[in-house]
């Protein structure tokens, strides 16, 4: 394995015949503070993270293609910065009012608690709705995209 993301990324990209600007290679912002790189992060490498959520009007907002299933994912931090790097492996559109406790412990909520999820996740969700200039309501949809990690390796 590369000993950066950079690193491994050219080389993962290039074994299968892709580039950086190629459409089934995306960069999400999954961070939406500072605040939240250590412990996010460090769930998605120690494999208590299984899945990503964004609003499904964030990637239209941000003039980003919807994700598919094996869509090239790097997950960047606050700054646009490069931590991770999955591959989709299956993608569910739910709205927000119907958001199931497999997602929850997906997103790595200890036994998929539909309330810990709520309480911890509303806030990002009205400001993802708010940055794409969107009511917040109950039927907001949501993109469940559930991963392998492919670098860096789980700890």
């Amino acid at each position: 394995m590369a000993d950066d993301i950079h690193e491994f990324l050219s080389d993962f990209l290039e074994a299968q015949g892709l580039h950086r600007s190629h459409d089934d290679v995306l960069y999400v912002q999954f961070l939406l503070s500072n605040d939240e790189l250590d412990n996010s992060f460090v769930q998605i490498y120690s494999g208590k993270r299984k899945a990503i959520f964004r609003l499904k009007d964030w990637f239209q907002s941000q003039n980003i293609p919807l994700p598919k299933v094996d869509s090239i994912v790097v997950l960047t931090d606050y700054f646009g910065e490069p931590h991770s790097v999955v591959r989709i492996t299956e993608i569910e559109k739910v709205a927000y009012k119907n958001f199931t406790p497999k997602m929850a412990l997906a997103a790595g909520v200890e036994d998929g608690d539909l309330d810990i999820w709520r309480d911890t996740r509303r806030k990002a969700i009205e400001a993802d709705c708010d940055a794409i200039k969107i009511a917040f309501n109950e039927d907001v949809e949501i993109m469940a995209m559930w991963f392998e990690l492919l670098y860096p390796a789980r700890l």
